[in-house]
């Protein structure tokens, strides 16, 4: 007579796609979940959407094993076709979990075998419930018929109890993070395809019990792996844990202002060049203005006089900005007008009167002018002087912009010669 044990491990080919489906079917599920906003959020994470299982399957959109018989809801729907809400559908005395994952019977199928006996009925009578020929020690002479009362759901009491469950659980990573991230807090969230506690680890360390969704702050530069596992209430670990990894960048980068305009100068424009130590794009700004973002060379005009800051930072490709941009403070300063007599009298001159031109290269610079020391008044070119005495004459006229005057003025010298008529 076949053992308990014959009967957990036989496998026939029609139920082959059963104990596949552990391995295959499962992990899909859970491993593309319905979406996580409007009508296929899936809360549960069972691999349902909550607008099916309300509209569909009457399930819990809640609980991702809505009858607790240890598959999950969406397993059942989409690879049992067991009922998710009914811990045993077929009513055969044996759970769904137990049917697929023990016995490998049909669970929609009360007697698998076709013997005439329940499948339940047989495993506690200690007979295989795939096999029509197989009697068991409490199996009726001639292996039909199913025990009084038991009705192919109930199981006598004392009977020998079915195998363990040695199968251990699938656990699937459902969100978090990958490639380069410029933050160092790193979140998980994971499910397994069966009722389930769970151990995480980061980075090689040890397991410790966690639940999802798992958070972890205050990681290093670097790259990182984080593994999860699933328990079963059975006590089986997955021996092939769920892993995710990443790398956390959040070194801003360097920058340089390379050239730019002097100290000092007197233009009001201005030309900088810049540049990182790692590939990104730049924002500047100009005496503490909004930043905008920029590129190297970038020219300014139209700058005041005084003192200005121009300002640059680098922003790399996860969004680090350098948190000391590189800067260069320079003044706009007016430079004095120069100024040039044109043309006035003859070195000796005979007549009593005099006129003189002059110039400046400033368009907009006006003119002060004295005669022989008289004190400085407003003049124009050109300028005429009438009644001169004779003797030495010292004509001088100097530029002004913007408020700066020509500390050097020009200058023109003559001698006026009295002929012996006297003023002319």
């Amino acid at each position: 007579m076949p053992t308990l044990s014959s009967v957990a491990h036989a496998r026939p080919s029609w139920k082959a796609i059963a104990a596949a489906a552990i391995a295959t079917v499962i992990l899909p599920i859970a491993a593309a979940p319905a979406g996580a906003h409007g009508r296929d959020r899936d809360r549960d994470h069972d691999g349902l959407s909550d607008r099916y299982e309300q509209r569909t399957s009457h399930t819990n959109p809640r609980s991702s094993d809505t009858d607790r018989d240890g598959l999950g809801d969406g397993f059942e729907v989409r690879s049992c076709k067991t009922d998710p809400r009914r811990a045993d559908t077929d009513g055969d005395g044996l759970s769904d979990r137990d049917e697929v994952r023990r016995f490998h019977t049909n669970p929609r199928k009360a007697d698998t075998d076709g013997d005439g006996i329940g499948d339940g009925a047989e495993v506690k009578a200690g007979s295989n419930p795939r096999d029509p020929k197989s009697p068991g020690t409490t199996t009726p002479p001639g292996g039909g018929g199913t025990p009084p009362g038991d009705g192919g759901g109930s199981t006598p009491p004392g009977d020998p109890t079915p195998p363990a469950d040695k199968t251990p659980p699938e656990t699937t990573i459902l969100t978090g993070p990958s490639g380069a991230q410029g933050t160092a807090t790193a979140t998980f969230s994971f499910s397994a395809n069966e009722a389930a506690t769970f151990e995480c680890r980061i980075d090689g360390g040890a397991f410790a019990a966690c639940a999802s969704p798992k958070t972890y702050a205050g990681l290093a530069d670097g790259a990182h792996t984080f593994a999860v596992r699933a328990k079963d209430t059975a006590g089986n670990v997955d021996a092939t844990p769920a892993t995710a990894s990443w790398s956390v960048d959040t070194t801003p980068p360097q920058t340089s202002i390379t050239s730019g305009p002097p100290a000092t100068t007197s233009e009001t424009t201005a030309q900088f060049t810049f540049s990182a130590d790692e590939v990104g794009t730049f924002q500047c700004r100009l005496d503490g203005g909004e930043w905008t973002t920029c590129s190297s060379p970038a020219a300014l005009s139209g700058l005041a006089l005084g003192s200005h800051t121009y300002e640059v930072r680098g922003v790399d490709g996860l969004g680090n900005t350098d948190a000391t941009p590189a800067q260069r403070t320079w003044t706009v300063e007016q430079v004095a007008p120069d100024t040039t007599v044109t043309s006035g009298p003859d070195a000796v001159s005979f007549e009593f009167s005099a006129t003189l031109t002059f110039t400046s290269p400033d368009p907009h610079a006006t003119f002060e002018c004295r005669l022989n020391g008289d004190s400085w008044a407003p003049c124009t070119s050109p300028t005429t002087y009438l009644d001169l005495f004779a003797g030495d004459q010292l004509f001088e006229v100097r530029a002004k912009s913007g408020g700066v005057v020509d500390p050097s003025p020009a200058s023109m010298a003559w001698f006026v010669q009295d002929s012996g008529g006297g003023i002319s």
